[in-house]
């Protein structure tokens, strides 16, 4: 009897060594990942977001006037008071400057 209460005191003695290396691996491995420094991104800067709004809503509205007739833009151009004469790229042009002008005085 008194050899099974040995045998079981020392696999009690193994099975918590065994348990105590395991939970300072674990510690190890925590304070290694406290270490760890990680990388914060940068903040986009105003221009940054101002470059990405402009490309944008230009690329945004002059493809949807691209898809308009020079008819339709010349009445679009009027209606804002615009010139109307040019070609159709540069009645999109002055679309476009009149559309981010409009937008820059809202901000």
């Amino acid at each position: 009897m008194e050899e099974i209460e040995a045998l079981d005191t020392e696999n009690n003695v193994n099975q918590n060594e065994e348990e105590l290396t395991m939970l300072e691996n674990l510690l190890n491995e925590t304070e290694e990942l406290d270490n760890v420094e990680l990388e914060t991104p940068e903040s986009p800067t105003n221009e940054t977001l101002e470059n990405v709004e402009n490309n944008t809503m230009k690329s945004t509205t002059t493809t949807n006037y691209q898809d308009l007739t020079v008819k339709e833009l010349k009445e679009l151009a009027r209606e804002k008071g615009l010139t109307v004469g040019g070609k159709k790229d540069e009645l999109i042009d002055r679309l476009v400057s009149s559309s981010k002008q409009r937008t820059l005085s809202f901000e």
